[in-house]
């Protein structure tokens, strides 16, 4: 992770550089990645994780929070995720939703960090998954890690209204 005050980068179908990440933004994608690095069964991911809490002051409840939001996450997708390698460069799309989603919560937008998660999972799992979500934005924010909101909340009001004006 770089040290992640970098201004606005650009994007390329969703993705955007981890490096130009904040480091709120680049702390979270680093703890969902390793989460799924262990998830798929590395033995040295949880202890990464505790070591990462600690040193963000996030703490426990902050690792407990994440714990329950990405098994929500991994039980409810709708199709395969896109949550890719610590040392990817990029952010796939997936991970861009559940950032989206983070920052709306700590912005205490529930509706917004619903209509963020729905592009990858089931509406109930998306519905379940919110109040973990506000849990582990909650634990970043008391740790000084604010996630950039308004960008997450535009982004996730015109997709939910894209969606919304679907034709069938």
């Amino acid at each position: 992770m770089a040290d992640g005050t970098a201004a606005a980068a650009g994007t390329h179908g969703g993705e955007r550089a981890v490096e130009a990440l904040r480091f709120a933004e680049q702390f979270a994608v680093w703890t969902l990645r390793v989460w799924a690095a262990g998830h798929r069964g590395s033995e040295e991911a949880w202890s990464l994780l505790r070591d990462g809490f600690a040193r963000a002051e996030a703490g426990p409840d902050g690792m407990a929070a994440l714990a329950d939001f990405m098994a929500l996450v991994v039980l409810g997708r709708q199709r395969p995720l896109d949550v890719r390698c610590v040392h990817c460069p990029m952010t796939s799309p997936d991970e861009e939703a559940m950032l989206a989603a983070l920052a709306s919560a700590q912005a205490r937008r529930p509706d917004l960090a619903f209509f963020a998660l729905r592009g990858c999972l089931v509406p109930a799992a998306a519905r379940l998954a919110v109040p973990h979500a506000e849990r582990y934005a909650a634990a970043l924010g008391e740790a000084g890690m604010a996630l950039p909101g308004e960008a997450a909340s535009r982004r996730a009001r015109a997709e939910a209204a894209m969606r919304s004006s679907a034709l069938h």
